[in-house]
Formats: C-alpha cells, structure tokens, sequence
C-alpha cells in the first residue's frame, strides 16, 4: 500500500512537470550537399539539451565536491565487497545531502579549512620532533581521522585494544599527554606529497567539473548580454555551482576519498594494554560531535554537551567543533564558523535564484510565488540566527519564549517550503520557454557536456 501510494504521489508530481504535450516542436535541419570539412551545430537548442546539460553540471559538482573522512577499516583480506558498497552508499548519501542542503558543505569547509590552519600552530611542537614540515593537508588529514592511535603486538598472542581514531586535538593530547605520562613519542614521517599521494581525488572528473561550470556560466552571461532567455534550472544550477566552487577553494589542500589512515603506535612502555579511563575521557573529550545531533539538541534547547561520542568511531563527516569560534555572531559558546558558511553560502543561493525575478514562467502566480521563495531562500537563515541568537540571550520562562519558538518554527518549515517549490518549478518551467530560450550562441561551440 505504501509503493502505491509512493508510485501515485510520483506521478501526480510529473503530470505537474510535464504538461500535456499539445505542443511539440521538432527542428528539420538540412544536410550539407557535399563533404565538408567541418560541420557546425545548428542555432537551436531542444528542451532536453538544457536539461542533460543542466543535470550532468549538477551531479558533476555535487560528486566531485565530497570529501569525506575516512571510513571503518574492512577486511585487510582480499576484496571485501560489503566495504566497497558502504564506501560507495556513504559518497552517494551525501551526494543527495548536498543537493537537498548545499550550505552544509560549505559550513563545514569553512570549519575545516579554520582548523586545519589553526593546527599548524597547535601541533608544530609534535611536527618537529617527528621531522614533518606541517602543513594544512596535514590538519585536514589529521581531522579526517588520517592518524589512528594502534597498541603494539604482544608475543604472548593477547587482544590488543581495537585502534582509536584521532583528530588535531587527541593527536595533540596523545603527544603531550595528562601531566603524568604521554601515549606516543611522534607519529610516523609523512610528507604533504604522501598525503597527496593517498588521496584519490580524480583529476580528470574534477577538471571536467570545473569546465563545465565555466562553460555554464559563460553562456549564461552571454545570453544575457544578448536579450535571450535563460532557464530557472539554469539559474539554479549555477547556485549549486557556487556553493560548489566556495567549496573548492575552502578544500584546496584537503586530501579526497583516503581509505586508509596512518596508523600510531603507542609507547613501547604503554605495549599493549588499554588506556586509562582517564585518557579515554580525555580523548573522548576531544572528538567533535554530530552536528545533525547538535542541532536537534540546540532546537530542543537542551544543550550540545549530553552527546555520548565513541573513540572508536570513525570522525564522522558531519563533524561539528565547536572551538571554531563564529566570526558573525557574538554568541560565541554557541555559534561557530560552520553557522557561518549557512549563512553565506544561504544569502549567496537564494540571492542567485532572484535572477529569475523577470523570467517568463508558465503562469503570474508561479513567478510571484517563484520571487517569494528566493527572498526566502536567500534571507530565512541570517533571520533564523538573528531570531534564536537574541532567544538565548534574554534566557527568560518558557512562557514568555513562546513567541520566539513559534517564528523559529515557522522560518524554519517557511524555507523547507520555499526549497521545495524552487525544485519543482525550476523543472516544471522547463516546459514552458519563450522561443528566445532555445537560440543557441557561439559558446554552444565551446567544450562541455550536453
């Protein structure tokens, strides 16, 4: 009964895409008489041409963009086929989290990139002493759990502690220690290029990425130097493609889709037994928490600090720190450089979608409903913060936070909303240009995928 149910709301949504097809136009183009020597496109552009092009630019920054931390150890047995599918589920998970919230990823690079800087300064002690010119690949590495604290072999054949995954400040506490004693001497030489050379950023699928958001752009632009219509999907997905290369840039040095970490051994006094629960605390301390955890609890308003974190797992890639201070907000215990790029990387997707403020759309409503949303879109978040940043400053009975709550409430299910119907209409406009929208220019001539 669900599957019908779920079949039948799928296809109400395509008949609102898709309208009836009473007009339907197919281009005739004439051959050449004889051989030519070169053969140009033709000035016209279809429905589907903006479409195939539309989505392979979305898909292409919503893949290349990834960086997640690296994951559970399989099998060290040949092929482990489970591993590979969780490793392959987990890119595509957020893939899909990234097109539903593209100011995620860019509130998390801009954490990671203030972390990995700042630890340069932070563990330049350990870096000398292990003979590493530290660098912000490190710090991202090491955020991404890059190093993992391993007990030593014992002869008599005794389990040995399951390894534990560090970040910049465990790594730092490992090195330094609790007063008493530390758990490493230094961590194993790697350079920048052997970090590099773990990543398994694709270089050719990433460069493609970047051509076709160039090309996006510029024909953009150039359409609309000429007076020719352009697409709401066009439109959006060049919103996509600027949270996309903020993202880039924020990830420059950061290694992409590492499998295998750097393993560090503990002393030689240390062996094999198992930490303290001192040093457990301590490195439990230091791990960050679930920022999708977070966020509930701070909605819920029943503070970030109640969430159990296991030093076992592996950095999750929803990472929150909330030592990245907000250079925003002055809530500073609460707010973090994360809240930050939302709020951008908000301001910059709703505002590129109110260039469709003027554009044809298949009725008045959807165009004033289209202009509502992207004012929404742009404007919901930096209001959002506004509104629960004085709520917790004035802390006063829940009586009298009423009012506050409520408006939280209704901005937060207010932009859900106003996402939504951006996604429908961009594709539903899509059957209904003007005839100027399918007039092709010269860079239709340009490299890109259609």
């Amino acid at each position: 009964m669900a599957t019908r149910r779920t079949l039948l709301s799928l296809a109400s949504l395509a008949m609102l895409i898709y309208p009836s097809a009473e007009h339907t136009f197919k281009p005739n183009c004439s051959l050449p008489n004889e051989s030519s020597y070169l053969v140009l496109s033709a000035d016209i552009r279809g429905t589907f041409d903006i479409l195939w092009s539309s989505l392979f630019t979305l898909l292409i920054c919503t893949w290349t963009v990834q960086h997640p931390n690296i994951p559970p150890q399989g099998s060290q047995n040949g092929f482990d086929v489970e591993y590979v599918l969780s490793s392959a589920w987990r890119k595509a998970k957020w893939m899909l989290l990234t097109l539903i919230l593209p100011e995620f990823l860019v509130g998390k690079a801009l954490q990671d990139n203030g972390r990995a800087k700042r630890s340069i300064i932070n563990l330049s002690e350990l870096a000398n002493v292990s003979g590493i010119a530290w660098s912000t690949t490190h710090g991202f590495y090491a955020d991404m759990g890059g190093f993992v604290l391993k007990a030593r072999q014992q002869r008599n054949g005794e389990n040995v502690p399951a390894p534990i995954f560090l970040n910049c400040e465990s790594l730092q506490f490992a090195f330094i220690g609790d007063g008493n004693r530390s758990l490493i001497e230094k961590i194993p030489h790697i350079s920048k290029k052997d970090i590099q050379d773990k990543s398994k950023g694709d270089f050719f699928v990433k460069a493609t990425a970047v051509v076709q958001v160039c090309w996006m752009v510029v024909q953009t632009i150039v359409r609309g130097a000429k007076g020719l219509a352009v697409s709401q999907l066009e439109i959006a997905v060049l919103a996509y493609s600027a949270c996309t290369v903020i993202t880039y840039y924020l990830y420059l040095d950061k290694p992409q889709n590492v499998q295998v970490p750097t393993y560090v051994l503990l002393k030689k006094e240390l062996g094999g037994e198992k930490l303290t629960p001192e040093h457990q605390e301590a490195i439990r301390d230091c791990r960050p928490r679930s920022w999708f955890t977070v966020s509930l609890r701070l909605f819920r308003y029943q503070g970030a600090g109640k969430e159990r974190r296991n030093i076992l797992d592996p950095i999750p890639n929803d990472a929150r720190y909330d030592d990245v201070k907000s250079a925003l907000f002055t809530a500073k215990s609460l707010f973090t450089r994360m809240d930050d790029g939302f709020v951008i990387a908000g301001l910059v997707f709703g505002s590129l979608h109110c260039a469709a403020w003027n554009f044809d759309f298949p009725t008045p409503v959807e165009r004033l409903l289209w202009r509502i949303c992207s004012v929404i879109t742009a404007g919901t978040l930096p209001l959002y913060y506004g509104v629960l940043l004085y709520d917790i400053h004035i802390k006063s009975l829940a009586i009298q936070r009423l009012p506050l709550v409520t408006i939280e409430v209704v901005l937060a299910l207010g932009y859900v909303m106003a996402r939504l119907f951006l996604i429908v209409e961009v594709f539903r406009s899509l059957f209904f240009l003007p005839p100027s929208a399918f007039i092709t220019t010269w860079s239709s001539q340009a490299p890109h995928v259609t």
